[in-house]
């Protein structure tokens, strides 16, 4: 009776051509001890509606010829030498048949615009079907606009080693590539979503086939008999494993079965003699008769419990008597990478039963806010609302508003001096807010004498600005947690006046922008980094200096740190084990990583402390694993001996939980083995 279904399985995959000419067996000459369930996969696999949803009937059939043989001709006018046949193949699409350059095979390209015909009833098929060529045709070109493939249009083509799909195309007929003994690689594009039945039947040296994403289901037979198929990645969208779909597919060595199947049909990896082991997900509910039948399955690893594989009521036989190992996962988890403000973390989890894994992402953590103060505008600089920034990794998160200069508030002008005969006078007016003043000439009232010339005004000299006397010194050294920037810009000598310094880091500054970008404050350049300080002075009566110094930190090595541990050795506990590490004045996860190697089995493990930020280089630190000690507890035995004499009674263990038992004197108690 097994045999009449592995038979009647393969006969569904045949019958899909039994519409296409050539030596295929019809239904009817099946023997009939060969026909079990034939009846129902017939019926399964009848011919679809023609294009629009409409048979194309015997009339139609007469109107596509005379449609192909007008444009036959048509084609024949314009063809150039090396064509050698063409026609039409659906509303708009066309094909032509050319002959190779290299004398070696034809071509056959199809373009156009939309669906090729669909050609289902029993007795249409593609024009090219009787070719003197078909057996000749090597390559195949399908140019973009085409959007469908006819069912059965390149069966048989024994030659065919090389086809062009475009992303255009979005069906696949049933059994397509049937037969095509030659081919070898072919590439599904994005958009298919169905891989229809016997669609790659035996196509014997299809080694590599690439399935998109978009192929949520592969119909029956459709790599029935490919022999030299050695892997195949299952889409995940896909819910079953049809009948006979990967039958006689003896090179096949690994499949995954993605995690939404739920069910695998009869004799779906019959035959694959080179596949060993596989992994079922939970999610399959059933597993059909013959499912692995004759293939070589030896371990079958079941993602469910032996409660839920009973639930299956799958026979040995069924899975060709292959072992079947099943767990539910128990993860445990540890951190790989500690979140930052700026960047994610992640943490693994780990099966400790069969060493399944995964990772998850650890979301950032909020910035550490630092406040940046106000600052106060005057009559001539503008000022600043107080802003925030994260004082790990820089991001301004309150923005400093910039306020408006107030402008002087002057007062009257008061005479500081009168004119005196052709000498100016002098008057002041003071900022009433800032407290500047300036002056102005008052010009003396000159009485003109007619005798006389006018007098001539004596020039003013100009008031020369002092400059500043400034020593500039760059710093250049290892991190030891001061700020560097102090120091580095100095007077010789103060202004006599009141003087202000703006700081920059890496914005330079003129008398344009030094009251927006720069600050009073020092900055601070104490972390690892080049840094350009520029200043800015200013003072009344002073030409205003500008320039800039360097500061160079290069991180310290961790190697001169001294590092604690809570302990040199700790016992067993089944679970890793990951002591808390510390440094002398660092933090974790700032100035330094962690990472733990052997740290769960007996034995020594390793702590990885590699620098970071402020630091570099590399420590390492070990402690020991115990093995878990055990308690053995004896029950008491009754001894019996003769009076008078002694003996010792002696226990040892012989394995987990056994003890045995010796005495000291044999003369006196002997114990029984």
């Amino acid at each position: 009776m097994r045999v009449k279904k592995v038979m009647a399985l393969m006969l569904s995959s045949v019958m899909i051509f039994s519409t296409v000419p050539g030596e295929v067996l019809a239904a009817e000459e099946v023997p009939t001890e060969f026909t079990d369930g034939v009846e129902d996969l017939e019926e399964k696999f009848s011919a679809e509606p023609s294009k629009d949803g409409e048979d194309l009937s015997d009339k139609n059939s007469e109107d596509l010829a005379t449609k192909t043989e007008i444009k036959d001709e048509l084609n024949s006018v314009n063809a150039n030498d090396n064509v050698v046949e063409s026609g039409i193949c659906g509303d708009d699409v066309r094909y032509t048949v050319t002959k190779n350059d290299d004398s070696c095979g034809y071509t056959l390209t199809i373009d156009g615009n939309g669906a090729m015909y669909k050609y289902n009833t029993p007795h249409q098929w593609v024009p090219w079907t009787y070719s003197p060529y078909k057996s000749q045709i090597t390559c195949v070109i399908i140019q973009n606009n085409v959007t469908t493939i006819a069912r059965s249009a390149f069966f048989e083509f024994s030659n065919l080693t090389d086809i062009t799909i475009p992303g255009s195309v979005t069906d696949i007929g049933q059994g397509a590539f049937g037969s095509c003994s030659s081919l070898i690689n072919i590439v599904i594009p994005d958009g298919i979503t169905s891989i229809e039945a016997a669609t790659f039947y035996g196509c014997n040296s299809l080694t590599n086939i690439v399935i998109p994403q978009s192929v949520d289901e592969i119909g029956t037979a459709a790599f029935y008999g490919c022999s030299s198929l050695k892997n195949i990645v299952i889409p995940p969208n896909v819910t079953s494993i049809k009948d006979s779909v990967f039958y006689g597919c003896s090179n096949l060595t690994s499949i995954t079965i993605p995690k939404n199947v739920t069910s695998i049909w009869p004799a779906a990896f019959s035959g694959c003699s080179n596949l060993s082991n596989i992994t079922i997900p939970k999610s399959v509910m059933s597993i059909g008769n013959d499912a692995f039948y004759g293939s070589g399955l030896r371990n079958i690893k079941y993602i469910g419990s032996k409660e839920q594989w009973d639930k299956l009521d799958v026979s040995l036989q069924d899975i060709n008597y292959a072992t079947v190992s099943f767990h539910e996962h128990s993860y445990e988890s540890y951190i790989i990478r500690n979140a930052t403000c700026t960047e994610t973390g992640s943490k693994k989890w780990i099966c400790n039963l069969c060493g399944d894994f995964y990772i998850e992402e650890i979301k950032t953590i909020d910035h550490k806010e630092a406040k940046d103060d106000a600052v106060r505008a005057t009559c001539t600089r503008t000022g600043k609302t107080e802003g925030s920034h994260c004082s790990v990794c820089g991001k301004v998160l309150t923005i400093q508003k910039t306020i408006a200069a107030k402008g002087h508030l002057w007062s009257e002008w008061r005479v500081v001096s009168e004119p005196m005969g052709a000498l100016d006078g002098l008057e002041q007016r003071t900022c009433m807010r800032c407290g500047k003043s300036e002056s102005r000439n008052i010009s003396p009232t000159i009485i003109p004498v007619p005798t006389m010339p006018e007098p001539t005004a004596t020039p003013k000299p100009e008031l020369a600005e002092k400059e500043f006397k400034i020593t500039e010194n760059s710093y250049e050294g290892i991190y030891d947690g001061k700020n560097h920037a102090e120091g580095l810009i100095s007077l010789e000598e103060k202004p006599e006046t009141d003087y202000k310094i703006y700081y920059s880091i890496d914005k330079e500054l003129n008398e344009k922008n030094y009251s927006i970008l720069g600050s009073q404050s020092l900055p601070n350049c104490k972390n690892v980094n080049d840094y350009t300080l520029y200043y800015y002075i200013v003072a009344f009566g002073y030409k205003s200096k500008a320039g800039s110094v360097s500061v160079q930190i290069e991180p310290r090595n961790i190697e001169e740190k001294t590092v604690k541990l809570p302990y040199e050795s700790t016992e067993y506990t089944g679970k890793y084990i990951t002591p808390y590490t510390m440094i002398d004045g660092l933090t974790w996860n700032v100035d330094y990583s962690l990472e733990y190697v052997d740290n769960k089995q007996p034995g020594i493990a390793k702590i990885i402390i590699t620098g970071m930020g402020n630091y570099k280089g590399t420590l390492e630190k070990t402690f020991e694993i115990t093995k878990m000690k055990q308690n053995i507890k004896a029950d008491k035995i009754p001894v019996y001996y003769e009076k008078g004499k002694t003996f010792n009674l002696n226990a040892a263990s012989d394995g987990p939980g056994l003890l045995s038992y010796t005495s000291s004197d044999e003369n006196v108690v002997k114990v029984d083995e």
